[in-house]
């Protein structure tokens, strides 16, 4: 356990690892949500990975993004050109 200093009141840090004992089940939004509520009347804020959603889709899919690191693509690749990057802008106006 780490406590930093600093300021008038020192923070606690508290690790909690599943291997240790599992306080709560994070893929059940319910009990994060519980989990954090216990915490904050307590005065602790609680911070990390809290709830992870087991249906959740993979994130390149849902934004349609390339299967090509973005550091391997070329400057032609990666630049729009000024007349579709004034319609992103357009369309995000």
């Amino acid at each position: 356990m780490h406590e930093p200093t600093g300021g008038d009141h020192p923070a606690r840090l508290e690790p909690v690892a599943p291997q240790t004992g599992r306080i709560y089940n994070p893929s059940n939004r319910a009990q994060a949500l519980g989990y954090l509520q216990a915490r904050q009347a307590r005065g602790q804020v609680v911070t990390g990975l809290l709830y992870v959603d087991p249906t959740a889709g993979d994130l390149h899919d849902a934004v349609n993004t390339i299967d090509t690191p973005l550091n391997e693509l070329n400057e032609a690749e990666l630049v729009p050109g000024s007349d579709a990057l004034a319609k992103i802008n357009a369309a995000l106006r």
